[in-house]
Parts: C-alpha cells; structure tokens; sequence
C-alpha cells in the first residue's frame, strides 16, 4: 500500500488550528474527505463498554460515517472492529510508527483498515522512540480529523480520553459523552462524569438521537404505531401525556431520560415534565433515579382504552 507523506499545504484543512503545528504526517491508505466521527476510550475499558462501543461504531459507519480511533487495546480497537463489520471506513492515528505498530498484536487490525479503503495517519518517524507525550499529540491529531468525537468510556479524571475532550473543546468539535445510568457502578465511567460536570459535551443516552443530531438522519415524528395509538386514544387522554406515552412504549423495556423524552416527543419542557408528574401519581409510568422514566408494564394499553 502505498505510504503518502502530506506536506503543509496537503494536509486536510482539519488539521489546522493546532497550537504547535504538526510537522510529520503520512498516511498509509486513504483520507477520502468523508464525515468523520472519533469514538475513544479507556484501554481498560469494561467489556460491556467495548461492546457498546462496537455497536456504537458499527451503526454509524452504517449511516456512512468514517469513523477514527486510536488502534489501542479497549474501546479503540472495538470502534475499529466495528466500523469494519459494517462494511464501513476507519482511520486509525497511531501512536507509533508504521509498520512497527503499537501494541504489536494489533498490527494485522491495521492492515485490515488499509486494506479496506481506510487509512492509518503516521506522525511519528522510524526515528523516534514511542514516548507518553506521543500519545496526547495522537488524540490531538485524531480529533482535529474530525468532525465530532464521542467518550465512550473514561474511567479516571486523567484519562488519555479526557484529554481527547480538551481537544475537542479546544478545536470546536461537538463532543458527546456516554452518560452512566445513575443506579450503575460509577467507578468505571469517573471521567465520563467528571467531563460532563464541565457543561460542553452533550450527554449522549441514545443512538438514534445521536445520529439525528449528528445529521446522519432526518428528523422523526412519532412512529407509525404511535401514530395508531394517538389516534385510538380515548377524549379524556391528554394529548401530551399520550404522545410521552408513545414514546416509552416505542422504548420499553428500556428507560428513557426526561431530556430524551422532550426531544423525541418535540413537547415543551416543561409540559412534558408536568405530564410525566401526572402518569407516575396515577401509576402509569414509573420514575427512577436521576430523571429517568419507563412505562409500566401494560399501562399503555390501558391508558388509551385497548
């Protein structure tokens, strides 16, 4: 394959705005200008975290999202696996030089991402020793390429990841993070409160809001069923309070933040807080920890008249 060293003036118009200016870049394979999505994590991340996040990458590269990650052992290489299993593209920055990949076991994922119209981008000569601080510029490379990045999972308030998210608030990049359930254990998500307690990322709960807001897919309305449903109510059903039951039903079993719900019902905040208010008092929906809500199992049903 061959290797393409990018001068100044070659370099994609991503790639400005650094600090220092980067002067070594090759790229073995292809950075066609596409749509590009980061998803980082921990290299220790939990294997529920790496499954996520493969599902996570596969569903975006499916929607054509190039997605870019580090090659590293974790969330990394399950953002890579993912985009590939899709049938989509994925930029690996290394933290090393090419071909003598680090971690060494990787390298056959690398050549499959080149092999499959992605691109490996190369900073660091033959030269030079892999040293800590490389990593940091990597994560600053990987974000400038694009266009959005996601947390997935960084589990310490000095997480390589976190500074992936300084980066991206430095550049301008929509960042989101995934949002631990209250109820879980915590202790594997601490960077991903710590970042979120700092107010630029937007909490990230939902794949489909996730790619609507990353303009991957058009705005939705209430589903077809919901639709059926709306339609079936009975007189004394509150619209409002119908249309957030749609929603939950459309989800179950799975609980929906309040944020979620306003957004995919389109109501007013504060409507949709009132009448979510009124389903939990009258035992139809049930409330948890940290604002968020499920419909209790069979209500809805009930509640339009079935």
């Amino acid at each position: 394959m061959q290797r393409i060293h990018l001068s100044a003036a070659d370099r994609p118009a991503r790639l400005t705005g650094f600090e220092t200016p980067v002067e070594f870049i090759d790229v073995v394979g292809s950075l066609e200008a596409r749509r590009a999505v980061a998803i980082v994590g921990s290299r220790e991340a939990t294997p529920e975290a790496e499954e996520y996040a493969r599902k996570l990458a596969s569903k975006l590269a499916g929607h054509g999202a190039v997605i870019v990650s580090g090659g590293a052992r974790g969330i990394d290489c399950a953002a890579h696996e993912g985009a590939l299993d899709a049938g989509g593209t994925t930029w690996c920055v290394l933290a090393s030089s090419y071909p003598q990949v680090t971690p060494k076991p990787h390298a056959p994922l690398v050549r499959r991402i080149i092999a499959t119209r992605g691109g490996a981008v190369v900073w660091l000569g033959h030269e030079k020793q892999l040293v800590p601080g490389h990593f940091l510029q990597r994560n600053r490379i990987l974000v400038g390429l694009s266009d959005a990045v996601i947390v997935v999972q960084a589990t310490g308030e000095r997480s390589g990841s976190l500074n992936a998210a300084l980066s991206a608030r430095a550049l301008g990049r929509q960042l989101f993070v995934a949002s631990p359930a209250p109820w879980l254990n915590r202790a594997p998500y601490t960077g991903n409160v710590v970042e979120l307690a700092r107010g630029y990322a937007t909490p990230h709960f939902d794949d489909e809001l996730l790619l609507r807001r990353l303009g991957f897919t058009d705005e939705l309305d209430l589903t077809t069923s919901a639709q059926e449903l709306v339609e079936a109510s009975s007189s004394d059903r509150d619209a409002v309070e119908l249309a957030i039951l749609s929603v939950l039903h459309a989800a179950s079993p799975s609980v929906l933040h309040i944020d979620e719900i306003v957004s995919k019902s389109a109501l007013p905040y504060g409507a949709a807080a009132s009448a979510l208010l009124t389903l939990c008092l009258e035992a139809v929906v049930v409330e948890g920890p940290g604002g968020f809500y499920r419909r209790r199992p069979a209500s809805l049903a009930r509640a339009v008249g079935k």
